[in-house]
């Protein structure tokens, strides 16, 4: 039976009529060999003949079309080049050209992608426009470089008797990022230090307004203390403030799965932070070889070390949303090769700030290992599920339960720790406590 399944399906591949085509070929020959013939029934002549002057044109006028289409259809895909976050709505379209249909017959047109998951619509085509700019919204179910594998099209009579299908290849692709997630302010965690003559000093840092000072029309009016102003008469102005920031270079290394997204977004929320301080980023995450096949051969670029390390804005950004196609992508697996690589650079560093969720636990072996063997130490920042709105509460409920106790039983085999923690804070203290200060955990809270 699956032999002949198989088969079945081999001819109707390998032809353009349907399965209502097929069962109208059978209608018609029944009707004109077992009724017309044998009985002389006009109506049924009428009938066998008319199905099948409809199936001979519709197939004859389907494979004409396609072979018309064959030589000077053209699809072009566009995206949107901001707001392309996933989960969300992205605007995309297509733009057909020399796509005339006869009447009663369309063209289906879908987007198939490298990767499963895409929200994409399909667009119908049909009439004689010569260009035609369909517009739509897509929607990415995470975080990566979603390269458009091809456009499937589908050509259709009206009433369902034939259909080909065939692919157009495309190199089109799209980087889909995380968004954002605003969270509290986290210490900023110099991995090394430089010397005061090599800082950069053009962006001023500005803390608490604490001081006060006569008024200047480039101060602006909402710094002007009226009620000082109301007594003495006096105009005056409150002054910023100096902000004592750590200098040198901060080394993030990023542990997060396809689906942790959160995690992502509580890390460019921290790495923008620290751009806005002019503070040196070197970054690091799992799946560098995914970064290097992805990232620089679509540059043009061919290098090493910049491979597992980034440092500028763009190529971060980049190594967050390309790699989680890596089969090491949240697995920690790779912070020891980041460790590898900054010291081929140079860099004498003394503490990792490494993001990870706080609910699935698989990667924390591999990382501690990874320090250790290095002789770094770590601040682990660990990003809960409630910054994840997709997240519903049950479910945040049960994991944040399941990493409570994952984090317990650490305490008491791992380090040792003979308090037995009831809470979050006293349990990342003893932490800490146990490890003599070489491991620092910080749980990630949103802004108010």
């Amino acid at each position: 039976m699956r032999r002949i399944g198989r088969n079945l399906r081999k001819i109707r591949d390998a032809q353009p009529l349907t399965t209502r085509g097929l069962l109208a070929i059978a209608l018609c020959f029944f009707a004109l060999e077992f009724i017309a013939t044998e009985e002389s029934d006009l109506i049924a002549y009428m009938l066998g003949g008319g199905i099948a002057a409809m199936l001979l044109t519709a197939l004859l006028t389907c494979i004409f079309v396609r072979r018309r289409l064959a030589k000077g259809l053209k699809i072009e895909p566009h995206f949107d080049s901001d707001s392309l976050f996933s989960r969300s709505a992205v605007r995309a379209g297509l733009t057909v050209r020399s796509a005339s249909l006869p009447p009663f017959f369309s063209l289906h047109i879908n987007r198939v992608f490298q990767h499963p998951g895409v929200v994409s619509p399909e667009h119908i085509v049909s009439g004689r426009e010569a260009v035609r700019r369909l517009v739509d919204t897509i929607q990415f179910p995470h975080r990566g470089f979603w390269a458009l594998e091809n456009l499937s099209l589908s050509l259709r009579d009206a009433l369902g008797f034939t259909e080909i299908s065939w692919e157009i290849p495309s190199n089109a692709g799209v980087e889909v990022s995380a968004r954002n997630i605003q969270i509290r302010s986290l210490p900023i965690v110099a991995a090394s230090s430089r010397s005061g003559d090599t800082l950069d000093q053009a962006k001023e840092r500005a803390g608490d307004l604490f001081d006060i000072k006569q008024y200047d029309p480039s101060d602006g009016v909402k710094r002007i203390l009226w009620k000082v102003y109301a007594k003495t008469g006096a105009v005056v102005v409150r002054r910023p403030e100096p902000a004592v920031i750590p200098e040198g270079e901060v080394a993030i290394f990023l542990v997060a799965r396809r689906t942790d997204d959160h995690v992502a977004g509580a890390a460019q929320s921290y790495i923008q932070e620290l751009e806005n301080n002019s503070i040196n980023i070197l970054f690091g995450t799992d799946g560098a070889g995914a970064y290097r096949t992805s990232y620089h051969s679509s540059h043009h670029e061919a290098s090493a070390v910049g491979d597992v390390v980034a440092t500028s804005p763009e190529h971060i950004l980049a190594m967050i949303n390309r790699c989680v196609w890596s089969a090491h992508a949240g697995s920690g697996h790779d912070l020891e090769q980041f460790l590898g690589a900054l010291q081929s650079m140079n860099r004498i560093i003394r503490r990792v700030v490494v993001f990870a969720p706080e609910t699935d636990t698989g990667w924390f072996d591999a990382v501690r290992s990874a320090a250790a063997a290095s002789n770094v130490a770590l601040t682990i920042v660990l990003a809960p599920d409630s910054l994840d709105p997709a997240v519903d509460l049950r479910q945040r409920i049960n994991k944040a339960a399941a990493g409570t106790e994952f984090w317990r039983k650490r305490l008491e085999t791992v380090f040792k720790s003979s308090q037995q923690p009831s809470g979050a804070a006293s349990m990342l203290s003893s932490m800490a406590q146990a490890q003599g200060g070489t491991t620092e955990l910080l749980i990630c809270e949103r802004a108010a």
